[in-house]
């Protein structure tokens, strides 16, 4: 492919030798060029990402599975995740942040850079398309398994796979439209029998410039049992990123002493041993919520440390959903995961850790496992409160009471 590249580029350079090129082929030159410019502009922006999730059980009908929402920055190259409403990033995984389902953390943006900057793909011309009223181009590839470099986790172990799929583009600007994918080659340990990603790319104003970034990705796998998950992923809002905006990277070697008993609520993390008693103070709807809403409580009776109030009655408490999973079958029910992370009153602000407990139960509240579930959720989060409700949709009422426990750190 190398080679091919370079020969093409001797042929556009010399402009009496460009006709006995095909123009399906110095399309494809340029589409390398504007691609590898394009990819090389390093943009640093943040966008908020929504992903739905669906899933179907061995037989069965796909089903909405949950919704979540994440801010994503991609700053110098690295892609961080925050909660929409925090205040900094850091560097952790989505599938850290987001227990359970099914995830991908990107692989498109590393498919492109392979695609038109690795020169690992065989790359031919499929032929003229028409999308509605625009005019494309589809050119198939294929890159082995030994040249990918994508990575696929199952049961623990990871492989790398190799990849066949199709790119289009604006028959006009050339700008890339679509990328699509599936992956070959999969290691015997995977349980998917299939996994495909496709991309959907156009033009967003980045501070002063025209950045080519995806719009929507589509993720399918199929499993073995005949189990099938599928997650579209939207980008809206995106804007620059900018040196004033914080950031915070987690340091795996930094100690994990328990903080000093603060001062004041503004000065540090709330100390382990507290129990705080809470009111939800907006109620939370399957219909509208998901998994990265904030959630608040207030607090409904001063918490003291000995002698001195570090919550008054009133403080208000955030946090986020961290778990809304829905699940069919004779007996419907959600799986509903609240922690809380943040105390603040006034212009006093303090960090805690602890997990939301002794809920005053409301209509299809179970504190334990129902219908098919046989244990607790997997994947548990520390600090984060599981319960289960019962509904093909549920409302968790504004005013539910519930205690809060606090730790005093927490564990890494």
């Amino acid at each position: 492919m190398r080679t091919l590249f370079v020969l093409i580029l001797l042929g556009l350079a010399c402009p009496g030798r460009s006709d006995e090129i095909p123009p399906h082929i110095l399309n494809l030159a340029r589409i390398e060029h504007l691609m590898t410019a394009e990819l090389k502009r390093q943009f640093n922006y943040t966008c908020l990402e929504t992903i739905d999730r669906y899933r179907a059980l061995p037989g069965g009908k796909i089903k909405p599975f949950d919704r979540i929402r994440v801010l994503v920055a991609i700053v110098d190259g690295r892609e961080l995740y925050s909660w929409p409403g925090a205040k900094s990033f850091d560097d952790r995984k989505l599938d850290t942040m987001v227990t359970g389902g099914f995830l991908s953390d990107g692989e498109f943006s590393a498919m492109s850079h392979n695609i038109f900057m690795g020169r690992s793909a065989e790359i031919h011309f499929a032929g003229p398309e028409t999308e509605g009223s625009r005019n494309l181009l589809r050119y198939d590839f294929h890159i082995p398994q030994m040249m990918s470099g994508w990575t696929v986790k199952s049961r623990g172990a990871s492989g790398v796979v190799g990849a066949i799929g199709s790119f289009w583009v604006d028959a006009g600007t050339l700008d890339l439209v679509r990328l699509h994918f599936a992956a070959e080659d999969l290691p015997p340990f995977s349980q998917d029998k299939r996994i495909e990603e496709t991309a959907d790319y156009g033009r967003v104003r980045i501070g002063d410039a025209d950045a080519l970034l995806p719009l929507a990705v589509e993720l399918e796998s199929e499993l073995f049992d005949g189990s099938r998950f599928r997650n579209r992923a939207t980008f809206t809002g995106c804007r620059q990123y900018t040196a004033e905006s914080k950031i915070s990277f987690t340091d795996e070697d930094a100690p994990a002493n328990a903080p000093a008993l603060p001062g004041s609520v503004d000065e540090g993390a709330l100390p382990g041993g507290l129990s705080i008693p809470l009111r939800l103070d907006l109620p939370i709807d399957s219909q509208h919520a998901a998994v990265g809403d904030e959630i608040r409580a207030v607090v409904t009776k001063a918490v003291r440390f000995g002698d001195q109030v570090l919550l008054p009655r009133g403080a208000l408490v955030k946090g986020v959903i961290r778990r809304l999973d829905r699940h069919s079958g004779n007996l419907p029910y959600f799986e509903v995961g609240l922690e809380f992370n943040e105390a603040e009153y006034g212009t006093h602000h303090a960090a805690l850790f602890g997990k939301p407990d002794d809920m005053t139960p409301f209509s299809g509240y179970h504190r334990t496992a129902i219908g098919y579930a046989t244990g607790p959720p997997e994947k548990l989060s520390p600090g984060v409160g599981y319960f289960y409700v019962e509904g093909e949709s549920i409302r968790i009422p504004k005013g539910l009471g519930f205690s809060l426990q606090t730790e005093s750190a927490r564990p890494r």
